[in-house]
């Protein structure tokens, strides 16, 4: 009788959970799934190719080392993005890791002459990673290595107040700025971005303020829920996001409201 490679699978994850903190375990884990799992080759099914990355760099030993405690087998690992959409498929090749992460797709300033509104407190190295927030942390560091060319595009954050959305938010404009990843990166809150509409409104010209928005590389808007207060911002708001969205640029967005509550 021929070994079931889910069943196998599944008893191997119930050892991992043992090994890991509950939340690393539901996040990078939970979402895996295996259909070959022999003596030769184990082949875990994943959301991404992000996924892959971070699964092979922290997870490769021990999911190898509890197939061989389950199973005495010492097979190879592989690891495929399932699925399609804008994902990339098949085998994930770690040897290009980079040339992998760009084959997947899909500031704030004055007008454009202020300096960019950044606080440079606000930096990766600075952010405090814990069970709650290694994800968000993790895809906010793979966005802002390779802006646009992740499957994290657009990336929302979500969270309750004072849990760091903007010190994220605000690390990967850092980044992109420092390592030169993008060149114009926006940073906005929503009631900045509303005001700005609306007094474009007033002195009926938005040249200035849809150029600003529309040619970002980078844009960072924080608390989105706001946006609820005008229709029209919103109206803009979404014609901005699908410009930039269109032209595979980088888009990030908070909210201390869950996105099925957001009016």
């Amino acid at each position: 009788m021929r070994n079931n490679p889910t069943e196998l699978w599944a008893k191997c994850l119930q050892a991992i959970e043992e090994k890991v903190q509950p939340q690393s375990f539901h996040t990078w884990f939970g979402p895996t799934v295996s259909r070959v799992l022999d003596p030769d080759r184990v082949v875990v099914e994943v959301p991404n190719a992000f996924f892959a990355e971070w699964l092979e760099e922290h997870y490769a030993s021990l999911i190898l080392d509890t197939i061989q405690v389950e199973t005495s087998w010492k097979p190879t690992l592989e690891f495929v993005v399932r699925g399609g959409g804008n994902d990339c498929t098949g085998p994930v090749d770690f040897t290009s890791s980079r040339a992998n992460a760009s084959s997947c797709s899909a500031i704030e300033g004055g007008w454009d002459v202020l300096p960019v509104q950044l606080n440079r407190r606000f930096r990766f190295d600075r952010f405090v990673v814990g069970e709650g927030n290694e994800l968000s942390y993790t895809a906010a560091k793979a966005v802002a290595r390779a802006p646009g060319k992740t499957p994290f595009n657009p990336l929302f954050l979500y969270g309750g107040v004072g849990l760091g959305k903007t010190h994220l938010l605000q690390a990967i404009g850092e980044f992109c700025l420092r390592e030169q990843t993008a060149s114009n990166v926006v940073y906005v809150t929503a009631d900045r971005f509303i005001s700005e509409y609306i007094s474009s409104i007033r002195k009926r010209d938005t040249t200035a303020f849809v150029r600003r928005y529309r040619s970002a590389d980078v844009l960072l808007v924080d608390d989105i829920q706001f946006f609820f207060r005008t229709q029209g911002s919103q109206r803009e708001f979404l014609h901005t996001f699908n410009a930039l969205y269109q032209n595979e640029k980088q888009i990030v967005i908070s909210s201390d409201c869950e996105p099925g509550l957001l009016k």
